[in-house]
């Protein structure tokens, strides 16, 4: 509904915003725009799960821009990355699309099981504990499919990281495994991903 129609507002902005950008640069800017807008995509699904207490999409072009590797090593990475990017800028539209229609997912769960209610015969803390198993077992079930694109977009990282792993000597790869491990333990909400 009205989410949606905000996203696809915003998004058609973008696309006006990187028509502007890739005419203003030529030819030569293409990888650029490619780049700003895979960043816009992972940052707005990265927004909204924030606003779900959720935490950012990782974005691997950050974490290794921020390794400074040599140029060598990073020719080495930049067609994992291309691959990688294009991939994950897919999942991450449907990430945004299915955290911008988590309460219309919430109300028909409810609509098909009911509203949360205590099991019958029980008063007290027992009613309270029963009640809040049924809120949690709707709530899991109006995010199941988006929890499976998280997991699809975590096993994609890990992938990425994986093949890149192969492509860099051995300090270098110590170095983004670590890099990727200490973001995904970073559990503060609202930290930029580019402090990481």
């Amino acid at each position: 509904g009205m989410h949606r129609a905000i996203l696809q507002r915003i998004r058609g902005l973008d696309d006006d915003l990187f028509d502007d950008v890739a005419a203003a640069l030529g030819p030569d800017g293409a990888r650029f725009v490619l780049h700003l807008r895979t960043r816009r995509t992972i940052d707005r699904a990265s927004i909204l799960g924030l606003g779900d207490a959720g935490r950012p999409l990782d974005d691997l072009r950050l974490v290794v821009d921020a390794m400074k590797l040599p140029d060598e090593a990073r020719g080495r990475l930049e067609p994992i990355l291309a691959a990688h990017e294009l991939e994950a800028t897919a999942l991450a539209e449907r990430i945004a699309d299915e955290q911008a229609t988590l309460p219309l997912r919430w109300i028909q769960v409810v609509e098909r099981r009911g509203q949360p209610r205590a099991a019958a015969g029980l008063d007290g803390s027992a009613a309270r504990q029963s009640r809040e198993r049924a809120e949690q077992e709707r709530f899991a079930e109006s995010r199941r499919e988006l929890e499976t694109l998280l997991f699809a977009y975590a096993d994609l990282v890990d992938r990425s990281v994986a093949a890149m792993s192969e492509a860099l000597d051995d300090e270098a790869r110590l170095r983004l495994e670590r890099r990727v491990a200490r973001r995904r333990i970073d559990d503060e909400h609202g930290r930029s991903a580019d402090q990481a």
